[in-house]
C-alpha cells in the first residue's frame, strides 16, 4: 500500500467530511487519445484495445493513472493554520513544534476574530505530511469524458452545496459543471478525467471503522 498527497479546496474538503462526496474527477494530464482498433495513445505508448470498453480502459488505468491503485492511500491536502499551542502567535510549519493545527474547513470562528488571533491561513499546496488530518483510501478507479457524469455521480461529488447555492431544484450536474469550468474551463473539450473514487480511513489521528 502507497500514500500519495491530494489537493481539496475547502468547500470539497467540507462535502467529504459530511459524507456527501465520495467521488472527484481529476484531468488527465497529458490528454490520451482512444481508437476503437488500437486502444489509448498517451506519452508515445500505446495501450491496446481490449474485448469491452471497460477492458479496453482498463488496459489503461493501471500502468497511467498517477495516484497508485485500489487499496492505496490519499492523504488530504486543505487550507490550513499553525499556531503555537497555547498562544495566538502564527507559528512556522516545522514538524515537531508543539503546535494547534486549524483548518478551514470546519473553523467556527468570525473572519474578524481569526484576524484578531493571528491566523495566517496557509494554501493547501503548502500542507506537509504531519499536519494531515484526514487520509482516504481508493476503492475504485476510472476513466471517462468529463461530460459523461451522471445526476448520481454528480451527487457524488457533494454537489449541490446548498450551503452556497441555495437555489432550488437545480440538478447537481449543473453546479458540477459550473464548478468545473470555473477550475479549469475545458467543459466543452470534454477532455478524459480521473474518476477516483474513495472512503475515509482516517480522520484526526484515528482509523476509522468501516460498516460491515
Amino acid at each position: 500500500m502507497k500514500e500519495r498527497p491530494i489537493l481539496f479546496n475547502t468547500e470539497m474538503v467540507k462535502a467529504i467530511l459530511d459524507g456527501r462526496k465520495t467521488q472527484t474527477r481529476r484531468p488527465a494530464n497529458p490528454q490520451p487519445t482512444l481508437t476503437n482498433d488500437s486502444g489509448f495513445s498517451w506519452k508515445g505508448h500505446l495501450y491496446g484495445a481490449g474485448f469491452s470498453d471497460k477492458a479496453t480502459k482498463n488496459n489503461f488505468i493501471a500502468p497511467a493513472f498517477p495516484l497508485g491503485k485500489v487499496g492505496d492511500h490519499l492523504w488530504v491536502r486543505e487550507t490550513f493554520a499553525a499556531l503555537d499551542a497555547g498562544s495566538y502567535e502564527q507559528a512556522k510549519p516545522t514538524k515537531g513544534m508543539n503546535q494547534d493545527i486549524r483548518y478551514k474547513a470546519t473553523e467556527k470562528l468570525a473572519s474578524q476574530d481569526a484576524d484578531v488571533r493571528g491566523y495566517d491561513w496557509k494554501p493547501s499546496i503548502h500542507m506537509p505530511r504531519w499536519a494531515c488530518r484526514l487520509v482516504l483510501e481508493i476503492t475504485d478507479v476510472r476513466i471517462e469524458r468529463i461530460q459523461d457524469i451522471t445526476e448520481e455521480d454528480a451527487k457524488k461529488e457533494g454537489f449541490p452545496r446548498m450551503e452556497t447555492h441555495p437555489k432550488d431544484g437545480a440538478p447537481a450536474r449543473t453546479w458540477f459543471r459550473g464548478t468545473w469550468d470555473s477550475l479549469y474551463k475545458n467543459w466543452s473539450e470534454n477532455p478524459w478525467v480521473w474518476i477516483i473514487e474513495f472512503k475515509i480511513v482516517e480522520l484526526n489521528g484515528k482509523k476509522q471503522e468501516q460498516a460491515a
